[in-house]
This record gives structure tokens, C-alpha cells and sequence, in this order.
């Protein structure tokens, strides 16, 4: 049975070889063998058939464990070492494998090790460092199985990863091309303007206007994320919260003040802090929805003044009473 076993990884790792030199994608033989052996050597389960379930029962999707020599872990650490755009490669044609199983152990590996890894930065300064046909073999593999539920974990790497080499065309036409509760689409959002900028505002701001009011909220943040947004590109942004601060929508209030509290001017702080304060005084419960921004005031501070600082104590207190 052992020899069988080895002797079908070896078969599938044979497979896969020819697959990525027949598409012309450079391949990594060490981590094409960890992939290839997760199906063989480990548990692996379906994901819920909800996003919440999965996120509860699973690790990313399907859920892989007890694996006989620790694949799982043993990806990452190679990953690790070998750096993000060298191993990107093979995770994106192994994600676009028709074997679920190694599409989803793919997956495992592209939320933990490229969604959000630390080298995205180096990438985003020399995005030469990925081909262009690697991006685009993983937005169509991505699109291939955007409306699965496991497909989601692999979101923030694809969005990423897309912004950096331009992609953001590409990227949206996944987004709205795909079932309106595609398990993504949050990710999608959340993450679309941390390498993409001002790229996606316009499209963001359509999403803001969604009648599904937590879609709209989610794109009302998703400046947010971007890090090393400043000058007139945040005026812009700050001009555009402050327009939907009074908004009798609570949700799109309280998404538009997290911006305000995290990003904009003395100002347009307190215009955002005063609405909290006439929002709870209509319902001390609404202290909660605005949480968020008020925990972006973190004082002491020097960008926050002592009033901003007493005035977000006193309503955070609103919501323990």
C-alpha cells in the first residue's frame, strides 16, 4: 500500500510537471512534490457549505490535517525560504488543476503564505519579479472557480498580486461577473485598493452604492487598507466619507466615521466623533456599530487632540452601561 501510495505521487507530480511546461510556467519540483503529496499523505475534507461554517470547522477551505509527514507545514516553511515570487509559479498552476484536492492545497498555501506576506511590499517596488503570464493564468484559473466556497481563501493573494501588475481591469471583471453572494466578494473588496490605490475608487464607489447594505459598507472601508494613501488622493477619499457620515443608513455611517477617525483631517475628526455622539443619544446600542471608529482614536497621541481623546473615551463608555 506504501509503495502504491508513493508510487501515485510520483505519478501525479509527473503529470503536473508536464502540465506547467506545456503552459510555459516555470515550475518548482520541491514544492510541486509537498502539493502533490497533501491529497496522499493527509486528511483533507470538504469545506461547510457556508462561508461562516468554513470559517469555524476549517483551516481555509478545505480542511487539511493529520498529515503523515507535516506537509502542511512543510509548504510553508519552504515557502518561507524560498521567497514569495519564486514559489508563486507553482501555486498558481497547481490552483488552476482540475484535482480539486490539489487546487485546494494550493489554496491553503496561497492565503497563508502570499495574501498577505510581508515580501507583497518588494514585489509591489519591482512587480517584474512576477511574469506576466503567472498573473494571468491565475485570474483565469481564478475565474474558473470564483463561486466556490474554498476559491475565496485565495482571494486576497489573486487581488494583490493582480494590483501590483496591474490588473485591476481583469480583477473586476471577475468581481462583477461572478454570482452576487460569491463567497469572495468581501475579501475582494477588502482587499482591492491596498497595491491597487485610487486604480479601483470609481468601481469602489459603485460597490458603496450597493442596496446590500454590509457590500456597501465593506467598500465605504476599503481606502482603508490603503496604506500610503496621502495628499489630494486622500482629500478625495476624506471629502467622499464626509458626504456619507450622515447617511440615515447606520451601517454606511458608521463605515464612513472608521475612515474619517483613521485617516482625515482634525476636522472631519470631529465632524465624525459629533455624529457618533448624536447617533448614540438616539440609541446608546448604536456605541457598537461605531466601534471601529472609535477604537481608531488611540490616545495619548499626537495626532489626536485631548478633546478628540476625551470625547471617544466618554462614548466608548456609552456601550458598557
Amino acid at each position: 500500500m506504501k509503495i502504491q501510495k508513493r508510487n501515485l505521487v510520483i505519478l501525479m507530480v509527473a503529470v503536473t510537471v508536464m502540465l506547467l511546461q506545456a503552459c510555459g510556467i516555470k515550475k518548482d519540483p520541491e514544492l510541486l512534490k509537498i502539493i502533490e503529496a497533501i491529497p496522499v499523505n493527509c486528511e483533507m475534507h470538504p469545506p461547510a457549505s457556508n462561508a461562516s461554517q468554513t470559517i469555524s470547522k476549517s483551516n481555509y477551505g478545505w480542511k487539511i490535517e493529520n498529515c503523515k509527514n507535516n506537509e502542511n507545514k512543510m509548504g510553508q516553511e519552504y515557502i518561507k525560504k524560498v521567497g514569495v515570487s519564486k514559489a508563486l509559479p507553482t501555486l498558481v498552476a497547481t490552483f488552476d488543476s482540475d484535482d480539486e484536492k490539489i487546487s485546494a492545497a494550493s489554496t491553503y498555501f496561497l492565503n497563508w503564505n502570499v495574501g498577505s506576506s510581508f515580501e507583497l511590499k518588494n514585489i509591489a517596488k519591482n512587480p517584474e519579479l512576477v511574469e506576466d503570464k503567472v498573473i494571468d493564468t491565475f485570474i483565469k484559473a481564478f475565474k474558473k472557480r470564483m463561486n466556490e466556497n474554498y476559491a475565496q481563501y485565495a482571494t486576497r493573494a489573486l487581488v494583490n498580486i493582480g494590483s501590483i501588475k496591474k490588473r485591476t481591469e481583469a480583477l473586476w471583471d471577475i468581481y462583477n461577473s461572478a454570482d452576487e453572494k460569491a463567497p469572495f466578494k468581501g475579501g475582494f473588496i477588502a482587499s482591492i485598493m491596498q497595491y491597487g490605490g485610487m486604480d479601483s475608487f470609481s468601481q469602489i464607489q459603485k460597490v458603496a452604492g450597493s442596496d446590500n447594505v454590509y457590500q456597501a459598507a465593506s467598500a465605504i472601508r476599503a481606502p482603508m487598507s490603503h496604506y500610503e494613501i496621502a495628499g489630494e488622493e486622500l482629500k478625495t477619499v476624506c471629502s467622499w466619507w464626509s458626504t456619507l457620515l450622515g447617511n440615515e443608513k447606520i451601517e454606511i455611517s458608521a463605515a464612513a466615521s472608521a475612515g474619517l477617525t483613521s485617516k482625515c483631517e482634525a476636522e472631519q475628526i470631529d465632524a465624525a466623533l459629533a455624529e457618533i455622539e448624536k447617533r448614540i443619544a438616539v440609541d446608546a446600542q448604536n456605541s457598537k456599530k461605531y466601534s471601529w471608529a472609535l477604537s481608531n482614536v488611540r490616545c495619548p497621541s499626537q495626532r489626536y487632540s485631548e478633546e478628540q481623546c476625551a470625547k471617544s473615551t466618554a462614548l466608548k463608555e456609552k456601550d458598557k452601561k
